[in-house]
């Protein structure tokens, strides 16, 4: 996902984690730190009004971050039942 202020921010998303860069892609860091790695992320949402903050959804969580993706905060859903596999913003919100 492409910061829709800054292009030089993405967030990506692999089967090898989740990757971050600032610097258009010349160089990656694994967002999150280790968090993320090897685990699928079916979707990552980028703010479009503010780029630092975002969401990342595994199949049994929701993440926040607040920095561009360097560290992320779950978010207490009860997934008990079921599997996330779509996340969306609300742009009235």
């Amino acid at each position: 996902v492409i910061d829709q202020q800054d292009p030089t921010h993405v967030i990506l998303s692999s089967r090898d984690g989740l990757w971050v860069t600032f610097k258009g892609g010349a160089s990656w860091e694994t967002a999150g730190g280790l968090m993320f790695t090897a685990t699928f992320v079916p979707r990552v949402l980028i703010d479009p009004a503010n780029g630092s903050h975002a969401f990342a959804c595994t199949e049994m969580n929701i993440w926040e971050t607040s920095d561009g993706g360097r560290t992320w905060q779950h978010l207490y859903i009860d997934t008990s039942y079921w599997k996330l596999r779509r996340l969306e913003l609300d742009p009235h919100q």
